[in-house]
């Protein structure tokens, strides 16, 4: 065989002289199984003869026809696709086994289900399993196999008591065999939508992971290996407890991470995002900065200083930043949407429009471009323009990755067309509208969406709003009712207590909407879930307003336009305060602001505009806004009778 190796390395004819040499090995030979192996091997990788490959194990099995022979034929059979035949070979195996060897089962498994005979599979596994019980390797198999099947009560059973009996293992493969059964226990818990569940089980695959780090110690590199993954897991971990927003967990497993691997990229882009979404700026900057030393050409932390500079209110390095980023490539649409974002919340919008052009003159079909249309769907849906909006998302509604935040933010205008809240009954009687018809294109759109992504709370939610809309007390229990239990598995996620207040305050239940209210106003504040921050405050300051609590009302307001100066309706309720102070100066002066970023399209501010400049005698920008009011709405009540007469009267000699 040795011979053989030498002359198939030389080349030339040594292929032939090895397939003389072994086909002369006899079967009284001690060598004659490996010998014909070797053949086979040269038959299959060196001449693609699959049927004299297969030929040499039949010969094999049949000269010897012992188990290792006829399980040697079934894995030949599976090497070249031939599972059926596999089978069979491994039945005939298993009536001449008298081992029980464990691999034999665990191969005689593999064949089942790579001939996708599943029921077959399950029925020999379970069979196997009860009656050897220290088959683990096929315990896991059978394991990961019902988890394939979504059979996760099955699959959890059997992990349950393996993890149990891994978890206070002594030797180092028990535990590793620990580590991954629990980590297949936090998959099932994952499918059953049990999000405590795997964080727990997580958490004892972490434990035994410590383990398995401190006996590595004494060996270099499986210690380097060990810890490795042991920051990998912590990061799963961290991520868990960050979607369930325990922001103090995830910090401790993000800093064990990086303790025990400092280099580690996601580990440091995670630990940032969460930094620069809890207002800590400094040490944000400090993430990014090592991030970028290990990894200079990353976008994302590259990205995360940009939006820093923004919330440092440094606007211009934060516009250079991502200047130099779209320079380099125009079409970097995810950068571009976040700039638009950015643009947005500092009162800046109307500068996006010279990198929208850029990528439009670069991309090769900007018509088609998902990627650009989605950015200036979004430039559209903030300069309040709602059919310009629908249109360029309904261009990327299809795209794999752009998609399904096109689809929500569609959903989301066919709900507030003017991007106001349904609990605001003026601001939605100035929308107008067919409610039922912008309902149906709304759960149209929602059933568009991919299965996998419908038990998202941010789908759900949306399909809780639609319910909404039909303002009938049934619809709103339900949705109160789906709403709590996204609650009851995540007590501060702030997009389903806004839609709980909301409920409330379509139902009169105002002191239970503000209860609640007053409990997001106390959470730390979350870049992710910025508009509904500001939806949440917008609506106590709202409500405090009516009360005639206006200080509180104006702090609520300043804390809104502190995250976002183009927010139309806090400087609005700025000035109504000051207009029931009968400061009209000053209201007017805020009116304008919310005049100016709600790009004068809102009839009601447009009319408090209007009765301030009359009232602080600047009759003529008082008839401009009347008369641009009445061109978009020609029959708003008492602007001209009340005002725009009154006005031109004054304007009179």
């Amino acid at each position: 065989i040795a011979s053989c190796e030498m002359a198939m390395e030389k080349g030339g004819d040594g292929e032939e002289k090895a397939l003389t040499l072994l086909s002369r090995v006899t079967r009284e030979s001690p060598h004659y199984a490996k010998a014909k192996m070797a053949l086979a091997r040269i038959y299959l990788e060196k001449r693609k003869e699959e049927a004299k490959y297969i030929h040499c194990y039949q010969e094999l099995a049949q000269e010897i026809n012992d188990t290792k022979s006829w399980a040697a034929l079934g894995e030949a059979f599976i090497t070249i696709c031939e599972p059926e035949y596999a089978i069979n070979a491994y039945e005939h195996a298993a009536t001449l086994d008298k081992t029980n060897d464990p691999a034999f089962k665990r191969n005689m498994a593999k064949a089942y289900v790579t001939c996708l005979f599943f029921k077959a599979a399950v029925e020999y596994m379970e069979k196997e399993c009860r009656k050897d019980p220290d088959a683990i390797d096929l315990q896991m198999d059978l394991s990961a196999l019902y988890i394939r099947l979504k059979k996760f009560g099955e699959a959890e059973d059997w992990l349950a008591k393996l993890v149990n009996r891994l978890e206070n293992a002594v030797d180092t493969a028990s535990l590793e065999r620990g580590v991954e059964c629990a980590r297949m226990l936090a998959k099932v818990c994952e499918g059953i939508k049990d999000r405590e569940g795997r964080i727990e089980s997580l958490t004892r695959a972490h434990t035994m992971r410590k383990s398995l780090v401190l006996r590595a110690r004494a060996d270099r590199e499986e210690y380097k290996k060990q810890i490795g993954l042991m920051s990998e897991l912590c990061v799963e971990i961290a991520g868990l407890h960050q979607a369930r927003h325990d922001v103090k967990s995830a910090l401790v497993f993000y800093e064990e991470a990086l303790k025990n691997d400092r280099t580690n990229v996601p580990a440091l882009l995670a630990l940032s995002r969460m930094r620069l979404n809890s207002g800590e700026i400094d040490a944000c900057q400090q993430s990014c900065s090592e991030v970028l030393r290990y990894d200079a050409d990353n976008e994302e932390a590259s990205l995360m200083l940009a939006e820093l500079m923004f919330q440092k209110e440094n606007y211009e390095t934060a516009i250079y930043h991502f200047s130099q980023l779209l320079e380099k490539n125009p079409c970097n649409y995810r950068a571009l949407a976040q700039l638009v974002h950015l643009l947005r919340r500092c009162g800046r919008l109307d500068e996006v429009g010279r990198f929208i052009k850029l990528a439009h003159s670069t991309s090769e079909s900007p018509q088609y471009d998902c990627g650009l249309n989605y950015c200036k769907g979004l430039v559209s849906k903030f300069e309040n323009k709602p059919q310009d909006a629908l249109r360029s998302f309904n261009l990327s509604r299809k795209d794999i990755q752009w998609g399904p935040n096109a689809v929500y933010s569609m959903v989301e205008i066919y709900l507030s067309p003017e991007s106001t809240d349904l609990w605001d009954e003026e601001a939605m009687m100035d929308g107008g509208g067919d409610d039922q018809a912008r309902v149906a294109a709304a759960e149209s759109l929602l059933a568009e969406v991919h299965p996998n992504r419908r038990e998202e709370p941010r789908h759900v939610i949306l399909e809780c709003y639609a319910r909404m809309m039909s303002k009938s007390q049934h619809s709103i229990a339900e949705a109160m009712n789906i709403l709590g239990e996204i609650i009851i598995q995540d007590p501060n996620n702030v997009p389903a207590v806004l839609a709980v207040c909301t409920c409330h305050m379509l139902l009169r239940q105002v002191p239970k909407a503000r209860n609640q209210l007053k409990r997001v106003e106390k959470m730390p504040y979350n870049a992710s879930e910025a508009d509904e921050f500001e939806r949440s405050w917008l609506m106590m300051a709202d409500i405090e307003v009516q009360g005639k609590k206006y200080d509180h009302a104006i702090d609520l307001c300043h804390k809104c336009l502190k995250y976002n100066r183009s927010c139309a309706k806090a400087w609005e309720l700025i000035g109504q305060v000051c207009e029931w102070e009968q400061n009209y100066v000053e209201a007017s002066e805020n009116y304008e602001r919310a005049w100016q970023f709600c790009v004068m399209s809102n009839p009601g501010v447009g009319f408090r505009l209007a009765w301030c400049y009359l009232k602080s005698k600047r009759m003529v920008d008082c008839i401009d806004v009347c008369k641009k009011v009445l061109s978009e709405h020609p029959d708003y009540p008492k602007i001209k009778r009340d005002i725009l007469h009154k006005a031109q009267a004054g304007l009179r000699p």
